[in-house]
């Protein structure tokens, strides 16, 4: 049975989170009929009580072109409004480098925005940054073909919840590693109290309310990626390509494995 309305306490408990979306046809201005609609969001950022939820950049576009084939999605508990990000936007000659095109947007279109947490997944594994746990369950899930998510508490007040790509259990070593899925992503998707905070001030000197349902601002915001490669220490990376250099530290870290 999902929760509805999650906190940053149950998804540090490892819940899976996915936003519930009724459109409202009369903002639209469409005929078909009511209907719900859901999105899972696997990447969940969170920090001080205001999360993110972001879809994978799987969705088509109505136009697609040779450098934007598909977008992905972001909600938040902060604001009534919803993100658009363009992977596929880096690639174009008129985006500067080191940004990314996406779009945020009045939920006023949707007559229901609501979100829901759904059960944990087994947990497999829990290290801090003075002790590991046993590698038994989470080696034994990796030679069983079981798919992972990683959730990661920061100590900064900031929690993460991000789906593994790769396990890595070490025979000789004995050594667990993770490394999630990557693809590039707006960076305030990733900021979710900071982007709110900013959001609300640059409305409110605009005189704009965020339920106005014409509220629409896009531009190229800072780029930033998807990836994190977790090591047992108490340490990560969050640069690809560079997981030796430039690490940062967890206050602790939990493995779980899909239902």
């Amino acid at each position: 049975m999902a929760q509805l309305e999650p906190t940053q306490e149950d998804i540090a408990a490892g819940a899976r989170l996915s936003v519930i979306l009724q459109p409202d046809h009369e903002t639209l201005n469409v005929s078909t009929p009511t209907y719900d609609e859901t999105y899972q969001l696997p990447f969940v950022y969170s920090q001080d009580g205001v999360f993110t939820g972001v879809t994978r950049p799987a969705h088509a576009v109505t136009t697609p072109t040779k450098e934007v084939q598909c977008i992905g999605f972001g909600y938040t508990n902060a604001l009534p409004v919803y993100s658009i990000y363009y992977p596929g936007s880096v690639h174009l000659p008129d985006t500067p480098n080191g940004k990314i095109v996406a779009r945020v947007i009045s939920a006023k279109q949707y007559k229901v925005m609501k979100f829901a947490a759904l059960p944990a997944g087994r947990l497999l594994y829990e290290a801090t940054e003075t002790a590991r746990g046993d590698h038994g369950p989470v080696c034994e899930s990796i030679a069983n073909g079981r798919k992972h998510y990683a959730v990661a508490d920061f100590g900064d007040g900031s929690v993460k919840s991000l789906p593994i790509d790769i396990s890595y259990s070490y025979f000789s070593s004995d050594r667990l590693e993770f490394r999630t899925e990557t693809f590039p992503i707006s960076s305030h998707l990733t900021k979710p109290k900071r982007f709110s905070d900013d959001l609300r001030s640059a409305l409110s000197e605009k005189g704009i309310e965020p339920e106005n349902p014409n509220f629409y601002f896009g531009q190229h915001f800072d780029l930033a990626w998807t990836f994190y490669h977790f090591f047992e220490d108490g340490s990560y990376s969050d640069t690809p390509g560079d997981t030796d250099q430039n690490r940062g530290s967890y206050t602790s870290l939990r493995i779980y494995e899909y239902p």
